[in-house]
């Protein structure tokens, strides 16, 4: 209910109308602590007289009947106010926060942008010196390391997140989808970033996608259920009560907080990619799923899509290397 309140007080303040005008001045003054302290100054002046006043008159009379209401009605008012205060000043706080991780977020995009920049440049460079196949095949696969790739993007996101709140003990991961000789479906960690540059226990532990073969663990959940919305686990109870714990990565999965997952699609709508962001520091995104979902959906998301760039250029290098 209180999302929806905020969602449609964000779009009647978005009106170019005198309603939309009058909000956004109504916001401003809650938001601002200087004026809220001056009111509360204020309030203290025109409540004081009366409380004392009513404390010295015993006796039942219409103007001790007036004062006793009008005290009433000023104290409603006055902790309404306060509430909206609250409200707006937790509001502009966050909004802050998104602001401030956004502009990493483009600062994070025109790094990667101006890396390929660099690297196509390099390539043209080199094809124009020997023009034969054999020679774009080799440049060619030379820049097309998925991996490394990966881990590159898992370093990119571990760093806006630190810029822009403050913290250092989260942890990304990319789930990557393969095949077997054998034609089985498995998947396994590719790429991580942490604060120590240390391998999770389940690096590179595969992890078939046939749920009989082993237990459920929530990543390979999310790659059977085949849907694209991002996962959102935004309380330890919640991650206790879907996780499966791994012996080897139990010591950190024992202390997370908050867990989003990011499925990447490939052309056809299937999973291809799990960007896995968890975190130790509680409410780091907001207390609710949809505070949490609205920063992963306008931040992180388009950013984890260029793993899908990056996977459809991996299957151009493996059909140029038949070639």
């Amino acid at each position: 209910m209180g999302n929806n309140f905020e969602k449609k007080i964000r779009q009647i303040s978005n009106q170019e109308s005198l309603l939309g005008h009058f909000v956004n001045l109504i916001y401003y003054l809650l938001a601002n602590t200087v004026i809220m302290s001056l009111t509360d100054v204020i309030f203290a002046v025109i409540i004081f007289p009366i409380l004392i006043t009513s404390s010295v008159d015993n006796h039942f009379t219409l103007s001790s009947l007036v004062k006793n209401i009008t005290f009433l009605v000023l104290i409603v008012v006055y902790i309404v106010i306060k509430v909206l205060s609250a409200y707006a000043i937790n509001y502009s706080r966050r909004y802050r926060t998104t602001y401030k991780a956004m502009k990493t977020f483009i600062k994070s995009t025109i790094i990667i942008f101006a890396s390929w920049s660099k690297r196509i440049s390099n390539i043209i460079r080199k094809i124009e010196k020997d023009k034969t196949l054999q020679s774009f095949k080799k440049i060619y696969l030379e820049h097309s390391n998925f991996v490394q790739r990966a881990s590159f993007l898992c370093k990119i996101l571990y760093e806006l997140i630190e810029t822009a709140y403050k913290i250092n003990d989260h942890q990304i991961t990319i789930m990557h989808k393969l095949s077997d000789d054998n034609g089985l479906e498995f998947i396994k960690m590719i790429a991580y970033y942490n604060k120590d540059d240390r391998a999770p226990g389940s690096f590179r532990k595969k992890y078939y996608l046939d749920e009989r073969n082993h237990k459920p663990y929530y990543h390979v959940k999310i790659f059977n259920d085949g849907r694209s919305g991002i996962k959102i686990l935004n309380s330890r109870e919640e991650i206790e009560k879907r996780f499966v714990f791994n012996k080897k990565s139990k010591d950190r999965e024992d202390i997370i907080t908050q867990y989003i997952g990011i499925p990447i699609l490939d052309c056809e709508g299937n999973i291809i990619d799990l960007v896995q962001i968890d975190l130790i520091t509680q409410n780091v995104f907001g207390r609710t799923k949809n505070e949490i979902d609205y920063i992963a959906t306008n931040l992180f998301l388009p950013l984890c899509n260029i793993l899908k760039v990056w996977y459809n250029k991996n299957i151009l290098a493996e059909l140029i290397n038949t070639l």
